[in-house]
């Protein structure tokens, strides 16, 4: 994971899920599962020898004559043991029947591969990547709560208090942006700024930090714009 905390820049305490996350990233677990619905999706053709066919059991439908809504499912087997239970047949019928019918009936290897990989993999927001590198590292920081402020520093146990500098008793995100009696004048700016934004739209950590799935690439970095320059002004975090 060394690499994707250079890419992301984020510290050694991050938890991972959040640098899978930014990174987009397939976790080993996600890389094997695809590649055993690869290879059932291959033996469901035909496309292996046949001591692999022979290793999956049959659909629920081939065992009665009555039309069942699972029918199309593969039985899966009994296991015992729970050893058993997460061996290659078990698990990947498993997952083979957890797929939608429409992609397990694609014709074509490269379609199936391309269905399951995008029912996987998590897309990274284009605006993500925006702005100056240090600004976009603190930002990021910010977003996934491994930044320096004195909470973010105390869950890990670098600090032994969350305070903030300014007496609140705990120097978060929210707390940042939202009340620290230190940035009042940059927050008025940053909501002056950002007084086009519709009504649906609520100003919160999530937004400054985020974005917004309903605002247009545009409207995402302009708001980033606005948080770049609150987090430079406020002189709280290390900008060489």
């Amino acid at each position: 994971m060394e690499a994707a905390r250079i890419i992301t820049g984020l510290p050694i305490f991050t938890n991972t899920e959040y640098l899978y996350r930014e990174t987009g990233w397939e976790r080993l677990e996600e890389r094997r599962t695809r590649r055993k619905l690869q290879l059932c999706y291959n033996i469901q053709n035909g496309s292996t020898p046949s001591y692999l066919l022979d290793l999956i059991p049959p659909t629920i439908q081939s065992t009665t004559i009555y039309p069942l809504r699972n029918g199309n499912d593969i039985i899966v087997p009994f296991c015992r043991l729970s050893l058993t239970r997460d061996s290659f047949v078990s698990a990947t019928v498993r997952e083979w029947n957890n797929l939608n019918l429409s992609v397990r009936n694609l014709d074509t290897l490269s379609k199936f591969k391309k269905a399951i990989r995008s029912s996987i993999s998590m897309p990274i927001p284009r605006h993500y990547s925006y702005g100056p590198r240090k600004l976009n590292i603190i930002l990021t920081q910010l977003r996934c709560n491994a930044s320096f402020l004195n909470y973010d520093l105390c869950k890990v146990k670098i600090l032994s208090n969350a305070s903030c500098n300014c007496g609140a008793p705990c120097e978060n995100s929210h707390h940042f942006f939202f009340d620290c009696d230190k940035y009042t004048d940059n927050r008025e700016i940053i909501f002056n700024s950002l007084n086009w934004l519709p009504s649906n739209i609520n100003i919160d950590v999530n937004l400054l930090t985020k974005g917004s799935d309903l605002l247009t690439y545009v409207e995402n970095i302009t708001i980033f714009k606005h948080a770049f320059k609150y987090i430079k002004d406020s002189k709280r975090f290390t900008i060489v």
